[in-house]
Order: C-alpha cells, then structure tokens, then sequence
C-alpha cells in the first residue's frame, strides 16, 4: 500500500503506524503510476541500493481470531 508523505500523518489509516511503526526498507527501485495510470521504475542512477520509508501495522484476521 501506498501513501503520500504530505498526508501520512494526518489519515486515519496511516496515522499511528507513522507514529510508531517506522523502519527502513532496502530496495533497488520501486513503481509508481503517472495521472494516466501508467508505471515507472523508480531506481538510483548508480544501480546502487537504497533505503525507502515504511512503516507497518499489526492486524489479525478477526474471522480466525479465538
């Protein structure tokens, strides 16, 4: 899932795993869609890795939870 670091901290949905949950993720590129909905690879001139935002949310399927 992706989100939108001008509002990260203010939608309900991102806003307590930005607070708390944030971490580094190695990649060596990721996509992202244009307004037309099409795709670019994003990656470093280099081909070198880099670090990318994250952050992560604790969730249980409440259909299998005892």
């Amino acid at each position: 899932m992706h989100a939108r670091a001008e509002t990260l901290a203010d939608v309900p949905m991102f806003r307590e795993a930005y607070r708390k949950r944030r971490c580094p993720l190695p990649a060596d590129s990721f996509e992202q869609k244009d307004r037309k909905r099409k795709r670019h690879a994003i990656r470093r001139a280099d081909g070198e890795p880099m670090a990318i935002a994250g952050s992560w949310e604790n969730w249980k399927n409440p259909g299998t939870c005892a």
